[in-house]
């Protein structure tokens, strides 16, 4: 059996649907209950630190670990109760209760831009300066020393951002200005990103041991191959809404800040926060293979499967 946290997460409400069609035993943790028929739910709250995991892991062979917080504007203490703390309670009762394999969706933002390795351990690795990197970079510091000490198999999906046709974070950020303002951003900053039936098939091939640590990649990047910068991803995301005539104008840098600081004040954010978020530079580099998946999307076709 396998057990899904955050099944009604943006990954979770993918995953889980697909895991059912392909036949899967599957038990899902989350505050809600998933849409799904043929899923055994358990309510739980990531912030309850009392929870007591009762009969949580009854014959589960394979966590997926999908919850937490994923957004940007989280005070600090809220990514170290909820991304480390309560990762950390859930891999030590998994450990008690001899779960085989332990599969944790990280972010590829703990691996500092100009690294030459992207699969190193978090443990040879600085510790990031944002937050939600912060607590994903210790939350993987932790989970190795857990699985070693329980003897699991330990797979670190250090994912991209996500991707589909329904958009969220930074790329929801770029989709909301294209629709009242629809000119190329500038050529500024560089990111990977992943579609989100990409990752679903890769934590599939995880769970099915035919990727991930039982293959000897016990820390995998889950990237397109690509690499973004902002003027690549307006032009994917305003799509056939840019006129041949528009498409090759670009928007002044200047402009794009002034357009952020006003979406920084709509969403009572700091200022100057948005078009950090949009121009920041990512690491980038050499995608290394995964045993058993390859990726199948990218960004400009995904987005043209269905209207935004």
């Amino acid at each position: 059996m396998l057990l899904v946290t955050g099944a009604t997460g943006y990954l979770g409400r993918s995953l889980c649907p697909a895991l059912l069609q392909h036949g899967s035993s599957l038990r899902c943790l989350s505050r809600a209950a998933p849409a799904e028929e043929g899923v055994e739910w358990l309510p739980y709250d990531l912030a309850d630190a009392s929870y007591a995991f009762q009969r949580t892991f009854d014959d589960v062979t394979h966590v997926i670990h999908c919850a937490g917080v994923s957004h940007r504007q989280a005070p600090d203490n809220e990514y170290t109760a909820l991304n480390v703390a309560a990762t950390r309670r859930l891999a030590e009762a998994a450990g008690r209760a001899g779960v085989g394999h332990f599969i944790y969706v990280s972010s590829l933002n703990v691996v500092p831009a100009a690294a030459e390795d992207p699969l190193l351990p978090a443990r040879l690795l600085p510790a990031p300066e944002e937050a939600y990197a912060r607590s994903k970079w210790q939350t993987e510091r932790e989970l190795e020393t857990i699985c070693v000490q329980y003897g699991i198999a330990l797979t670190v999906v250090r994912s991209a951002l996500m991707y589909d046709t329904e958009l969220t974070a930074n790329l929801a950020i770029f989709a909301s200005i294209m629709r009242w303002w629809p000119l190329s951003f500038p050529e500024v900053g560089q990111r990977c990103l992943i579609g989100r039936p990409d990752v679903v098939r890769l934590l599939m091939a995880c769970a099915e041991d035919a990727a991930g640590a039982p293959v000897g990649q016990p820390v995998v990047v889950a990237s397109d191959g690509g690499c973004y910068s902002a003027l690549a991803i307006s032009r994917a995301v305003a799509g056939r809404r840019v006129s041949g005539a528009t498409a090759h104008l670009r928007t002044p840098e200047w402009l794009c800040y002034l357009g952020g600081r006003l979406l920084d004040w709509k969403g009572a954010r700091a200022p100057g926060t948005a078009w950090q978020l949009l121009s920041a530079t990512h690491w980038s580099g050499v995608h290394p293979q995964i045993t058993g998946w390859r990726p199948e999307l990218r960004l400009e076709s995904a987005l043209l499967r269905e209207p935004l």
